[in-house]
Formats: structure tokens, C-alpha cells, sequence
């Protein structure tokens, strides 16, 4: 089963939020229908007591552009030496774990995930058990999981994005990992926390708790058709908002050249409106979408006006158009768009794509251009969470989580999702896969440019009046005069769901 943008920036809210969401969503477009209307009026240093982690020789070397997790005051993690032994903070022995069972909750692909479990139950040393339930979406996993919060026998271990992640710890408080994280015994090395890309370990880090710890990463991210664009006669990439436009307009000005009205306004780029999206291109024209520090959403300012303004030309000058299709694959590989939009788990469908349609086009991913050249990409990842138990069932789910963040099982998890491994030392394993998936290496590659979605309980609903924004700006009767009063809107709504 194909995975959609539910399954990397899916609905995460619960059912109280999702009737927030809806009530907003409606009082959201009926303001701007209403305005539109009128303007058209006038993220140890030994094996710990047994446990059986992969191993690995190879030396990382990840691309030059990506930056491994440092700090100038790394967390100290003792080394152990003849005339030294770590000691545990936690009073927990090898004996206290057998037979402990773990049940973990998640929402990926059965065909993913159990083989990693298996593997574990298979080889941890102290009978372990993991029990690994599988929920039909992130949303219904966090209700089930709310309903468990706090007390009634939750799971040891769930999976959610770090807005779902801060909620559950609202409404039941999850542990904190980082003693887990930084013991001497059963935690992480000072080596291996700075093994994590940064912009996957700082996500879950929340005044001074860890409330997750991330398992794997997706992004949003433009794909481009160079085959085509070099016939156009462009010999790179856009590297410029400006760029993209005159590739997008040169495309459409080709497809105005055939006998066929029909498809006058296609050639562009594929409009796509998903929130990932939305939120790319405020990054990539210099804008924030929120403060973690306070809590509050920006969107009327003059970053937000550029992108939206940007976005709604280009739409009124034909050179980025709305399709009917519910994915951009056939649109992209047909060369009816020259640009179009998606997330990793879009990558194999584009290939099958060119191949259904004989092309032997050649295409790249590229980030969200900007006017400077300081371009932009989104991520998004599922993490860790551990929930309160027994020290016993607490420890145990710590160490899968663990052994789930092992570079060797990163690199083989990631190899079957096609998502990006959150460790340095992890992409180094998987040079085989990188040669035969060059849009996937162009996608890590592009790292350093990115943005995490924000790191706010009220995302699970303020996203959705986002994506409601940015559809509303290809709509025929939105004129760019109502642009003001539209972010003005967006910003008083996302203030209200911030505060329920």
C-alpha cells in the first residue's frame, strides 16, 4: 500500500481536536470566501549487561553538506577503563528483566516493522518480549492512547510526532528518557548521541525533558524533471525563487505551442498545498511559522506575503497549475509539470512512473527555493516515546528503543521504508542503497536546509487551517489584495486553537 502524506504529516489529532479543527476550519473559509468575494467585487560506552547491538567497522563518512550533533557541553558519559567501571543510576540488574514483556504501539507498515521485532525478540539475552500492535493511522493510535493517559495499563513503548508526543505528556506524562539516555550503563555514549544529526536529536529535547527520541525521518521536498529543463535550455537547477519561476514559465510557454487548448495552463509546476508545503515555502522566503519559546504562530508578516504573493503570481501567470490527479507521479513522469511536489515515500512511485510511461527523462529532488539562495526543505519524524510502568517494564522498553536506534538497524530499517536514518554513522552503511536511489541521495543530501514542523501540542490542529490558507490562494476569486486580511485571519485562528 502506497504511503501518503497521513503516513508522514498525518492527522495526529485527537477526537476533541479533530471537532476544534472542523468548527475552525469552517469559521477559517468562510472568512476568506467572504473577503475574496468581496475583493472580486471591487527531529554506553559498553554493551550494557548483555544486550546483543549490531556492530559495525565502517567509518562514517556521510556527505560533506550534512553536520553531525555536537555541543560545546556534550553530555559526559563515563568510559570505562581497568581502574574504572561505570555505575548505573538505575537499581536494576540483568535478572530483573527476564521475561519482562513490552507492548509497542505503532501505525507503520507491518512488513517494516515486525521483521526488527522478531529480530529483537530473537536475540536480546534476557527474554524480552515485545509485543508490537499496529494501529490503522497516527490519529487513531493517539486516541487510543489518551484513553490510557494517565493509568490504565498503557503501553511500555508508542511511536507519534513530537506535537502528539507533547500532548500525551499533557494529559499523562511520559517518562523522561534522558536519565535512560545519559546512563552510564544503559544509555548512549557521548560518541553515539553525537553520532545523531542535529536536527533529529534537538526534536523531543523540551525544557530540559526528553520526551522522544527520533526512529526515522521524512521530508517534503520539489522534484525536478532536468531532461526537460535542459532542452528548454537550462543548464542547472533553479537555484533562486526567481529561477524556478522563468524554468516554471518557459515550461508553460512550450506546452502553449501545440494544437491543444487544453493544456495551455500545465508545463509549471504542480501545485501542491499540502501543509508540509505551505510551511516549505514561508522558510524558504525567510519566515518562521511559530515560537516553541512562546507558543505563539506568526503568519502576517512580510516573509509569509512574499511566499504567498510569490505562489499566486506564478499561478495567474500559468506557470504553476492545480491537477486533478490525488498524486503528482503521471503529471510529473508525462511532462505535463516540470516541477512537481512530495515526500520520500513518493520517490519509488515517481520510478514506476517514467517507467509505465517509457521516458527516459532525467529527474532530481531539489529544496523550496528562496530569493536569496538560502533555500528550504521540510522534515518531519516519528520518535520514541516510553510510557510510565514498573522500573522493570520501563527499562525494558527503553532498551528496544535502543536497539532500535543501533546505526546497523537504522540502516536496515531505512533501506525497507526508503525513509532517512537519523544517525550519521547509519547513512554510512547504506552506500549500497544510496547508489542504486540517486533522488534519495539528492533528498539526504539536502539536510542542512532543513526545518522541523513546529514543536507545539496545538500543530495537530493549527496545521490543518494552514493547509486551508494555502489551497485558498490558487482559488480563482482569491485576489492578492485580501492577502492581509487572509494571514490576519490565520493568525487569530491559530491563536484561538493555541489557547483551548
Amino acid at each position: 500500500m502506497r504511503k501518503t502524506r497521513l503516513d508522514i504529516f498525518p492527522d495526529k489529532t485527537s477526537s476533541v481536536m479533530s471537532i476544534m479543527r472542523k468548527q475552525k476550519r469552517i469559521t477559517f473559509l468562510g472568512f476568506i470566501l467572504i473577503i475574496s468575494l468581496l475583493a472580486a467585487c471591487g527531529i554506553p560506552t559498553s554493551n550494557p549487561a548483555g544486550i546483543n547491538l549490531p556492530v559495525h567497522t565502517q567509518p562514517a563518512n556521510p556527505s560533506s553538506k550534512v553536520t553531525p550533533h555536537s555541543t560545546s557541553t556534550p553530555v559526559h558519559v563515563p568510559q570505562a577503563t581497568a581502574a574504572f567501571k561505570p555505575v548505573s543510576n538505575f537499581e536494576i540488574k540483568m535478572a530483573d528483566l527476564e521475561g519482562i514483556s513490552v507492548n509497542f504501539w505503532h501505525n507503520w507498515s507491518q512488513d517494516h516493522i515486525v521483521p526488527l521485532v522478531s529480530e529483537f525478540n530473537a536475540k536480546n539475552n534476557w527474554g524480552i518480549i515485545v509485543n508490537a500492535s499496529q494501529f490503522d493511522s497516527s490519529n487513531d493510535l493517539s486516541e487510543a492512547l489518551l484513553a490510557k493517559l494517565p493509568g490504565s495499563d498503557p503501553p511500555q513503548v508508542a511511536v507519534g510526532y513530537i506535537d502528539q508526543a507533547l500532548t500525551w505528556d499533557t494529559n499523562g506524562k511520559l517518562v523522561d528518557m534522558a536519565p535512560y539516555v545519559n546512563d552510564p550503563v544503559w544509555g548512549l555514549s557521548t560518541e553515539e548521541q553525537a553520532d545523531y544529526l542535529l536536527i533529529f536529536w534537538d526534536e523531543g529535547l523540551e525544557g530540559g525533558k526528553r520526551v522522544s527520541l527520533p526512529a526515522q525521518a521524512s521530508g517534503q521536498f520539489l522534484f525536478y524533471n532536468q531532461t526537460w529543463a535542459q532542452e528548454l535550455g537550462f543548464t542547472t537547477p533553479p537555484q533562486t525563487a526567481e529561477e524556478f519561476r522563468v524554468q516554471a514559465c518557459a515550461a508553460n510557454q512550450q506546452m502553449r505551442t501545440d494544437n491543444t487548448v487544453a493544456n495551455d495552463s500545465t508545463g509549471g509546476w504542480l501545485v501542491n498545498t499540502e501543509v508540509a508545503t505551505v510551511t516549505a515555502w514561508i522558510h524558504a522566503f525567510g519566515g518562521e511559522v511559530a515560537s516553541p519559546r512562546s507558543g505563539k504562530y506568526y503568519f502576517k508578516t512580510s516573509h509569509s506575503q512574499e511566499a504567498f504573493t510569490f505562489l499566486k503570481t506564478l499561478f495567474n501567470q500559468n506557470c504553476a497549475w492545480v491537477s486533478m490527479e490525488a498524486y503528482p507521479d503521471e503529471d510529473f513522469a508525462r511532462r505535463r509539470a516540470i516541477f512537481a511536489t512530495g515526500s520520500l515515500a513518493d520517490l519509488q512511485f515517481i520510478g514506476q512512473a517514467f517507467s509505465e510511461a517509457n521516458s527516459n527523462d532525467q529527474w532530481t529532488v531539489l529544496p523550496f527555493p528562496s530569493p536569496d539562495g538560502q533555500p528550504a526543505v521540510i522534515v518531519s519524524m516519528p520518535s520514541f516515546v516510553l510510557l510510565p510502568g514498573t522500573p522493570q517494564q520501563q527499562m525494558a522498553g527503553w532498551l528496544f528503543i535502543r536497539w532500535m536506534q543501533a546505526a546497523a538497524i537504522q540502516a536496515e530499517w531505512s533501506r525497507l521504508t526508503g525513509d532517512f536514518p537519523v544517525r550519521t554513522s547509519a547513512r554510512a552503511l547504506m552506500a549500497d542503497y544510496a547508489n542504486f536511489h540517486p533522488q534519495w541521495t539528492a533528498a539526504i543530501d539536502l539536510l542542512p536546509y532543513a526545518h522541523r514542523t513546529p514543536a507545539l501540542a496545538s500543530w495537530n490542529a493549527v496545521q490543518w487551517v494552514v493547509e486551508d490558507a494555502g489551497s485558498q490562494i490558487f482559488k480563482s476569486y482569491f485576489k492578492l489584495e485580501r492577502l492581509d486580511a487572509m494571514l490576519a485571519e490565520l493568525d487569530k485562528t491559530a491563536a484561538e486553537l493555541a489557547g483551548r
